[in-house]
């Protein structure tokens, strides 16, 4: 956001034009400076965008691989199959591609109400690669108290040696869509020690890139575009927040919040 700045007044302008030995020229105004993307007043709602940032592409994505993507791993012929605890999935096999449509598939920790993925391990996905596609996925009522969500993106898992997938995820993309907001979750990837990604929401007005270490949680960084970024890291009583003008200074400001109070910044960044 820019902020406007009146920087002459008409009166000093006429001054200057008109004054003796001055070659006639108005000094330019100093280019207004934008307000920080991240600062004081946003960092706790900010950390908590890149904490459930976290769990949608990392500790969601997880659940519903588990529960639900697997399956491609057993069935291999085409028609419709029983999820475990109600609901079904049709299978529609085209070689190595697995096309999957939901319907009310009750999983051991899913609800899932509709739409479909593919499982591609074809050479289209990639040597040594397996792709899996989500499109419209309506999970109901993933988190407590939270609203319907609905997954649509693409992984890419890198195969190991078994040939089945690894955690190690070189390329993703989400979108996560509630009845209020929109994430949109690009850029991102997966090792055993970090996951990054670049997270922009509807309800949140500021695109950050994060990168999380292999705590689930524990300590995070997110940047904004224009430099500004904020370190969370976790402390016996919550969360520690550092706020940087970049992310080679030292802090400009430091916060310290209870486990209550960032609990509940989550639960409102969740929907």
């Amino acid at each position: 956001m820019m902020i406007s700045k009146i920087s002459t007044t008409c009166l000093a302008l006429a001054l200057v034009a008109c004054g003796g030995g001055g070659d006639g020229s108005v000094p330019t105004p100093p280019v207004p400076k934008p307000n920080p993307q991240l600062n004081e007043s946003n960092l706790l709602d900010a950390a908590a965008v890149a904490y459930v940032g976290n769990a949608h592409n990392w500790a969601d994505y997880a659940v519903l691989y588990d529960d639900l993507i697997s399956a491609y791993l057993v069935q291999v012929e085409d028609g419709t199959h029983d999820c475990p605890r109600g609901g079904s999935v049709t299978l529609k096999r085209e070689g190595q591609r697995w096309n999957y449509a939901v319907n009310n598939c009750q999983t051991q920790r899913l609800s899932i109400a509709s739409g479909s993925f593919e499982v591609d391990a074809s050479a289209q996905s990639g040597a040594g690669q397996l792709t899996v596609r989500l499109d419209k996925l309506r999970l109901l009522k993933l988190w407590a108290n939270a609203p319907d969500l609905q997954f649509s993106g693409i992984y890419q898992h890198d195969l190991a040696a078994g040939g089945e997938p690894s955690q190690h995820i070189p390329k993703a993309s989400l979108t996560v869509q509630s009845p209020v907001s929109t994430r949109q979750y690009t850029a991102i990837s997966r090792t055993t020690e970090a996951s990054r990604y670049r997270v922009q929401s509807s309800a949140f007005g500021v695109v950050m890139n994060v990168v999380i270490g292999a705590g689930y949680g524990d300590a995070f960084v997110a940047s904004a575009d224009d430099g500004t970024t904020i370190s969370v890291s976790s402390v016996a009583t919550g969360k520690r927040i550092e706020l940087r003008s970049s992310p080679q200074s030292s802090p400009s400001a430091v916060k310290l919040y209870t486990d209550s109070e960032f609990r509940a910044a989550v639960q409102r960044a969740a929907p």
